[in-house]
């Protein structure tokens, strides 16, 4: 029973010629071998056998004779078995509309260096206590981003050294590899994609052109800022071999410090008050330290219950580029004493008495 080709490209009966070609690009990039060799074994034979199913559809339904004959129930249809998939894929490179398969599969060479033009971007993150974001603070940063290599200016050539296309791959940067019925397309091992070799590379950088230097910076951490929030600092990035001196950015993301009393939620703060019981019962005051450093009394109301949450309006963290704050919650808790003299004892057996003690 032949295969359905249609669910195959996620197609239907009436799909135009353009909308099978657009359906098998998709598919043929999302399902070839070499996007998949990190896999299991079991993952990289479905890929294999996707990849060959979603190519034998598209080389019937992309010619009209074939798919004719394929819809036609009446006619035998039967499909090459010695058809390669990778020969299909491999001839969209030069294939007017389609082009662009090889291109978003491997990366556009003249893209890639274009990207590469503006520096490589660095991403690191800080550790910032629950105080530091309450007040704002100056923090004091040091990381390592690559530079163009001091000894060779960024060539990678030693005084003697030569750039030379690379032989194995003839300048292209990647390989053809042939494993059974199946052709995968990598990079090349000897020069790395590059599609150059040097002879006597520079010895400080071995060839590469950037070495590792160590900075430092200060950084300003605004009121209010919160865990996950990031800040750009431009220009602090790496540079590449091809980006003409220019940096990348520097990217920072702020990681809150888990605090010992204080949970934050937003810009409201969250703290557990142990009430000694005889005020939760009675009701009264009670003095605790806020995030600033202050403290402050909270009005504890009569037979106030454990698990109560006591609102204190502005006092929890500021609003990120904001004057104003969120609010502190106090959730009661009830501290018993640590010991009893023999009054107080005699007290509460006589309290004991009353009904609303039974």
């Amino acid at each position: 029973m032949a295969k359905d080709y249609y669910k195959i490209l996620g197609v239907d009966k009436n799909a135009t010629e353009d909308e099978i070609k657009k359906a098998y690009h998709k598919l043929a990039i999302k399902w070839h071998p070499d996007k998949h060799t990190n896999d299991s074994e079991e993952d990289k034979k479905k890929a294999e056998t996707m990849f060959k199913d979603i190519a034998e559809a598209y080389e019937v339904l992309s010619n009209p004779t074939e798919r004719e004959k394929y819809d036609n129930p009446h006619t035998e249809f039967k499909f090459d078995s010695s058809f390669n998939p990778f020969d299909l894929f491999n001839s969209m490179r030069g294939n007017g509309g389609m082009a662009d398969m090889f291109s978003s599969f491997f990366g556009d060479r003249r893209a890639r260096k274009q990207q590469n033009t503006n520096g490589k971007d660095l991403a690191i993150s800080l550790n910032v206590t629950l105080e530091e974001l309450y007040s704002g603070a100056l923090k004091k940063i040091r990381f390592a981003r690559e530079e163009q290599c001091s000894e060779c200016k960024g060539s990678g050539l030693s005084p003697n050294g030569i750039k030379k296309t690379c032989p194995d791959c003839g300048g292209v940067g990647y390989k053809n590899y042939v494993s059974g019925a199946f052709q995968q397309i990598s990079s090349c091992p000897s020069c790395g994609g590059s599609g150059t070799k040097i002879e006597n590379p520079c010895k400080k950088c071995h060839g590469i052109g950037l070495e590792k230097v160590y900075r430092e910076l200060e950084i300003n951490i605004p009121k209010g800022a919160a865990d996950g929030m990031e800040f750009t600092i431009k220009g602090e990035g790496s540079q590449t071999p091809t980006s003409n001196g220019k940096f990348g950015d520097l990217y920072i993301q702020i990681r809150e410090l888990p605090h010992p009393i204080f949970e934050r939620d937003g810009s409201d703060l969250y703290m557990a008050v142990n009430v000694p019981i005889l005020i939760a019962i009675t009701g009264g005051e009670y003095i605790i330290d806020t995030i600033d450093g202050k403290q402050i009394k909270v009005k504890i109301p009569k037979l106030c219950e454990y698990n109560s949450k006591l609102r204190i309006a502005s006092k929890g963290m500021p609003q990120f580029k904001s004057t104003k704050h969120g609010d502190l919650y106090c959730i009661v808790r009830y501290k018993m004493p640590n010991n009893i003299s023999k009054e107080e004892s005699e007290l509460l057996e006589e309290l004991k008495k009353h009904e609303n003690f039974k």
